[in-house]
C-alpha cells in the first residue's frame, strides 16, 4: 500500500516561498522608492512587481506559492489595520486641523480605487473568454 508522493512542494514549504516572494518584493519596493525617492510606499512598488511577475510564463506557480499565504494575510487584515487606526485617532488634532485636505484626498483615493477595481475586473473577465 504505496502512497504517491505529493505534487510539488510541502504545503510548509509552500507557505514559506510564498511569505519570501511577498516579503522579498515588500523588500525590492522599498529599496526602489528610497533610491528612486518617490513618495509611492514601498509596498504599492512590490505589488506592481508582484502583477508583473503573475504575467509571466511562471505565473502560475508564483500564483501557487503566494495564493495561500495571500488567503491568510486577508483574513489577518482586521489586525494589521488596528495600528493604522490608532495612528489616526492620536492624530486627531492634526487631522482637525487640516480636515479640508483629508477628505479631499480620502474621496480622491476612493475614487482612484473604484476605478482601478473597475478597469482589472474588466481586463480580467475578458482575458477569461480567450
Amino acid at each position: 500500500m504505496s502512497q504517491d508522493p505529493p505534487a510539488g512542494p510541502a504545503p510548509v514549504t509552500r507557505g514559506l516561498l510564498g511569505f519570501t516572494i511577498l516579503y522579498g518584493l515588500y523588500a525590492l519596493g522599498t529599496l526602489a522608492t528610497s533610491l528612486i525617492g518617490w513618495s509611492v510606499p514601498g509596498a504599492v512598488i512590490g505589488l506592481v512587481m508582484l502583477l508583473a511577475m503573475l504575467q509571466t510564463p511562471w505565473g502560475a506557480h508564483i500564483e501557487q506559492w503566494v495564493g495561500g499565504v495571500g488567503t491568510i494575510l486577508v483574513g489577518l487584515l482586521p489586525f494589521l489595520l488596528v495600528p493604522v487606526a490608532a495612528g489616526i485617532v492620536t492624530e486627531a488634532d492634526a487631522l482637525a486641523a487640516e480636515w479640508v485636505g483629508s477628505a479631499v484626498t480620502v474621496m480622491a483615493g476612493w475614487f482612484v480605487a473604484i476605478l482601478v477595481t473597475t478597469l482589472v475586473a474588466r481586463w480580467s473577465l475578458g482575458r477569461g473568454r480567450r
